[in-house]
């Protein structure tokens, strides 16, 4: 009986060492390593079925560039994944993409052809993605005026599809500036990220403005028309211009992320108090400033130009003025003209 429940403990010990090395080796990609920055991200596409290698099965090529062929795929697939929950598309005979731009064609993901070995601009996968989902998947979470991506304006024919992608947290830009770089291509690695977050609501990320904050009682109805009117080209020319501010304060080997921003309007000047972390980018650890953005409205209130930014001030500062309350030594209050 004893040596009969040895043997029963043996077959169970093989049976789950055989179970682990399966696992481990249920991640096929020899050339993404497990320390690399997109390898969670790779694995989870991976796990749902929406990638797989690139000549060989054990290859994913993350420094290729993608396709217009493999755009349509993966839109394809996270299409069906979102409505079935699963994704049983396969490659196709004549041409291995044929099923992925039918399917695409048929859901009305795309409504052109293209030159399908063609390396995908920035832009135009930006096109694709954009329908993959439904709006309802892909409903804005950031506050990203018009225009304020630096190189995309609202002219351009893809700028639709960009600010979707940005307002719902899919794309943070290519630099601190939140630039998209439309003309350019994108890695297979990079690709990984993005489809992470179109697919995990969780993987997103926060870029653009603040949401608006009003102080109660500090603007006048009045006030709080025309603030609203102009807001995104005044909120904009304050992020700016605390972010030169912090730049010269600081110097340019630091990035800079504003976390909130609020109003507050005396005479003719609408005061924004900014708070930014600055992480230095080569020394970890973030500090905490803060400051007065004075947007001078013309009589009219329909045009406004920077007055001043006032010099830094501490946390102490803040805290003991109340987040909110400009304090006296908070930026020298401007004469009217």
């Amino acid at each position: 009986m004893k040596k009969l429940l040895v043997l029963i403990c043996a077959m169970v010990l093989l049976v789950m060492s055989v179970a682990v090395i399966a696992t481990a080796a249920e991640f096929p990609f020899k050339d993404v390593a497990n320390d690399i920055w997109y390898y969670d991200a790779v694995k989870t596409a991976y796990e749902m079925n929406l990638i797989n290698g690139k000549g060989a099965t054990d290859t994913y090529k993350p420094d290729d560039n993608m396709t217009y062929a493999e755009a349509i795929k993966l839109a394809a697939c996270m299409n069906q994944l979102h409505t079935t929950g699963k994704v049983t598309l396969v490659n196709g005979t004549a041409n291995w993409y044929d099923t992925y731009v039918e399917y695409c064609k048929t859901n009305g993901i795309i409504t052109k052809d293209y030159n399908y070995n063609e390396k995908a601009t920035r832009s135009g996968y930006m096109e694709i993605f954009a329908k993959a989902l439904p709006d309802s998947a892909l409903e804005a979470m950031n506050n990203v005026p018009d225009n304020f991506i630096p190189d995309v304006k609202m002219d351009a024919p893809y700028a639709a599809a960009v600010y979707k992608l940005y307002r719902a947290g899919i794309l943070a830009g290519v630099d601190a500036k939140n630039n998209c770089a439309p003309a350019s291509n994108i890695k297979r690695s990079e690709v990984a990220v993005i489809l992470t977050r179109m697919m995990v609501k969780e993987k997103r990320v926060a870029v653009g403005l603040p949401k608006e904050e009003l102080d109660p009682g500090t603007l006048s109805a009045e006030d709080e028309k025309i603030y609203k009117r102009n807001k995104s080209s005044m909120e904009r020319l304050a992020k700016e211009m605390a972010e030169t501010s912090a730049m010269a304060t600081v110097g340019n080997s630091y990035s800079y992320t504003v976390n909130s921003m609020k109003v507050l309007k005396s005479d003719n000047y609408f005061r924004y108090v900014v708070s930014m972390s600055i992480t230095n980018i080569s020394v970890s650890g973030t500090d905490q400033l803060y400051f007065e953005v004075l947007i001078r409205t013309s009589t009219d209130m329909e045009n406004h130009e920077v007055y001043k930014v006032s010099t830094k001030i501490t946390e102490d500062d803040m805290k003991a003025a109340g987040w909110g309350t400009r304090p006296d030594n908070f930026g020298a209050e401007p004469a009217d003209e």
